[in-house]
C-alpha cells in the first residue's frame, strides 16, 4: 500500500491495485484456520470474535483518519503511507510473535505443574459430531 505514493505511472497504479486485492482476498480464507491453529478448537469462537473487533475498529478508523490526513496535507499521499506503515507493522508483529511461539520463548500455559495437559485434546467436538434435526 505505501508502494502507491511512488509511483505516477497508471500502468504500475494497476498493478500494485491487483496484487493488494489479490493478497488481501486470501484473508478471509486463511483466517478461521489461522486463528483454529493458534488457539485451539474450544477458545477459536472468541478469538475469532476478537479478530472480528479489531477489524471493525480498523475499518470505523481508517476511513475518517484518512480523511483528516487529505485535509491537513492537501493530497492522500500520507495517508497511503500510514496506512501502508500500520500493515507492515501488523505484519511484523505476527512474525515475531510466531517466531517466539515456535522458539518456546513463552511459556506453555496449556501444562499444569506436574507436567499434565490442562486441556484435553480427545474430548474435541467437531460440527459433525452434532446429529442434524429437522424441524
Amino acid at each position: 500500500m505505501s508502494l502507491f505514493v511512488v509511483t505516477n505511472n497508471y500502468t504500475v497504479f494497476a498493478i500494485l491495485a491487483a496484487l493488494l486485492g489479490l493478497s488481501s482476498g486470501t484473508y478471509q480464507a486463511l483466517a478461521p484456520v489461522s486463528i483454529r491453529e493458534c488457539v485451539g478448537e474450544m477458545d477459536m469462537a472468541a478469538a475469532f470474535g476478537w479478530d472480528c473487533l479489531f477489524m471493525g475498529v480498523g475499518y470505523f478508523v481508517g476511513p475518517p483518519l484518512s480523511g483528516w490526513l487529505n485535509d491537513s496535507s492537501g493530497n492522500f499521499d500520507s495517508a497511503f503511507a500510514v496506512g501502508g506503515s500500520v500493515m507492515v507493522t501488523s505484519g511484523t508483529l505476527i512474525v515475531v510473535a510466531s517466531c517466539i511461539r515456535r522458539h518456546g520463548v513463552c511459556s506453555d500455559t496449556t501444562q499444569g505443574t506436574k507436567g499434565q495437559s490442562l486441556i484435553d485434546d480427545s474430548k474435541e467436538t467437531f460440527l459433525y459430531d452434532y446429529p442434524i434435526s429437522s424441524v
